[in-house]
């Protein structure tokens, strides 16, 4: 801005801490003589800024004016005056010197509470206890000061540069009387409100611009939360080798421990099991015994175990000893004279020396044999019984058709004995009775238990019809362990379905031989009433009648009545005995 000395001869109202010296003036050749000039200004910033006050202190006490006594600040007094009586707001203005920073601290000190302070320009102590803000753009400190209402220093220096610029382009012709700064908004440092604690008082302030705004707690304190991660992992991980390692530590004893128990309990075991434990080399020589195969031994009449020899052929054959260097498991009974013993025979290898070994068990299957012939014997009167009673029992396993059947049940089916898959033995019956079985097998395998009961028809190879009772019952449903298990009776019912057959055709005769002679007697009805009404009325007739040739007429009439009904009489006889005999 140009003008002549006599406008800026009171410069010093406006900068007082500054001095110009006589070589920053330009002089003119008459002192009344002005050159054309402009003024960037901006909106009233005292109003703005007195409501930016009352929305961060609703119930705003005293608003105190920091001021150095300057132009500028004097100028802004009287419109942050003006704007307080309106607002009716306590306005108090306060002088400082801009170089002495202690009274500005002394008058901070003694600030009233609900109260705010404006500045432009002023440096402020960061204790101050109540909100700070200014008119102008400043650099924002932490805590100082909170906002304001006013244009950023940019956008001054981009219209004043548009004004010269425009003044150079239109080589001073035009006249523009002021130009209005943009960019004017509440610039509020986030910083200072969040540490206030005023954040939320703001949230809706329009046109609002942050400034100051601290970056994330985790970019912020980076350092510190990797050093302190660090530290955790370090930890953690030392506790967990800690823990690890008495744990560890702890195990192995336990384990050794129990592997010291538990081999003086096979020691004890070893020496007291019921059943006798052989090991032998790989050529069938006796290495070590228990007490109990001292038994077999004796039973065996060997005087000394030592000449006991596994590959003996009367102990194993050349096939089992084949089977096992075969790595199978090989598995004889041994009968004796009042004894039974089952051997059971495997390679084993030894874990110390790295040699194979023959493991030998020899179990007392004496009173198993016993009840096992007991079974057998008594299973054989029951199948004795059952044949002779043609009655055929089988038990079978729906899973895969595994089971066992007497001989009656493979005979009453005309069937192989030596059929494995006793499910097909349903093959036999005809289609309708078939499908009728299959179903309810199939309900079996989901679970039914209900009994099926109902006479079937089947029919033999040679294409023989015969009618069997069939019962079927569920025993055990494990689907879990493939176990279904299902047993089946079967009797035969050929003579029962035949008389069965011919009783209704007896019936059926003897129901249309009662039909013959109700229909018969209905018929002749009529003809046994007129001779029984002829002899009611001769009989009648006799008994008032005096002359002897009347009363010898009514006797004729009554004796031909009389062989009628006779001979009515004789046929209805003759029905009955035919309806009889059949």
């Amino acid at each position: 801005m140009w003008c002549t000395c006599e406008v800026l001869k009171g410069y010093r109202q406006f900068f007082p801490d500054r001095v110009l010296p006589d070589s920053s003036f330009i002089p003119l050749a008459a002192s009344n003589s002005m050159l054309k000039m402009t003024a960037v200004i901006e909106p009233d910033n005292a109003a703005r800024t007195l409501q930016l006050a009352q929305t961060l202190v609703p119930d705003i006490q005293h608003l105190y004016y920091f001021s150095d006594g300057s132009y500028a600040d004097s100028y802004m007094r009287r419109k942050l005056l003006q704007s307080c009586k309106e607002r009716d707001v306590p306005f108090t203005e306060i002088l400082f010197e801009r170089n002495h920073a202690d009274s500005v601290a002394r008058v901070v000190a003694g600030l009233a509470e609900k109260s705010v302070v404006v500045t432009n320009g002023i440096p402020v102590s960061k204790d101050i206890r109540v909100p700070v803000l200014t008119l102008r753009d400043v650099l924002y400190q932490s805590r100082i000061p909170v906002g304001g209402y006013f244009a950023p220093v940019a956008a001054y220096a981009d219209k004043t540069a548009e004004a010269v610029l425009h003044f150079l382009e239109t080589d001073g012709k035009a006249e523009i009387p002021y130009t209005m700064v943009s960019d004017t908004a509440f610039y509020l440092n986030r910083t200072a409100l969040m540490h206030a604690g005023l954040r939320s008082a703001v949230k809706n302030l329009p046109d609002a611009v942050e400034r100051n705004i601290p970056p994330p707690f985790l970019v912020r304190h980076i350092r510190e939360v990797s050093v302190a991660v660090l530290l955790v992992i370090v930890m953690v991980f030392a506790v967990f080798r800690i823990v690890y390692s008495r744990r560890y530590r702890h195990k192995l004893n336990l384990l050794f421990e129990r592997y010291k128990t538990l081999y003086n309990e096979y020691e004890v075991v070893y020496e007291n099991m019921p059943v006798g434990l052989m090991l032998f080399d790989v050529y069938g020589n006796l290495l070590k015994h228990n007490s109990e195969a001292d038994i077999f031994f004796e039973k065996f009449a060997y005087s000394q175990s030592a000449l006991f020899h596994l590959f003996d052929f009367e102990i194993l054959d050349e096939e089992m000893q084949e089977a096992l260097f075969n790595n199978e498991l090989v598995s004889r009974l041994i009968h004796l004279s009042s004894c039974c013993y089952r051997m059971q025979c495997c390679v084993i290898a030894d874990e110390e020396t790295g040699d194979n070994h023959v493991l030998v068990i020899v179990i007392d299957n004496t009173e198993i044999e016993k009840e096992r012939r007991a079974k057998e014997q008594i299973s054989n009167v029951l199948n004795f019984a059952m044949n002779k009673a043609a009655i055929g029992v089988a038990e079978y396993n729906l899973m895969d058709g595994h089971g066992f059947a007497t001989d009656a049940w493979y005979d009453t089916l005309a069937l192989p004995s030596a059929t494995s898959n006793l499910l097909q033995a349903h093959q036999c019956l005809v289609s309708d009775d078939r499908e009728k079985l299959e179903r309810y097998l199939e309900h079996v395998r989901y679970g039914a238990s209900h009994l099926f009961l109902d006479n079937l028809e089947m029919r033999t190879p040679e294409g023989e019809s015969h009618y069997l009772r069939y019962l079927i019952q569920p025993l055990e449903y494990a689907p879990d362990r493939r176990h279904i298990i299902v047993v089946e009776m079967v009797l035969p019912m050929d003579e029962q379905v035949t008389k069965q057959r011919e009783l209704e055709a007896a019936m059926k005769r003897a129901q249309e031989a009662d039909r013959f002679k109700n229909a018969f007697v209905a018929n002749t009805k009529d003809e046994i009433r007129i001779p029984l009404e002829e002899i009611i009325l001769c009989s009648q007739a006799l008994a008032v009648s005096v002359g002897l040739d009347e009363r010898n007429e009514l006797n004729a009439r009554i004796e031909a009545a009389n062989n009628q009904i006779l001979k009515l009489l004789n046929d209805i006889i003759d029905v009955s005995k035919v309806e009889l005999n059949e």
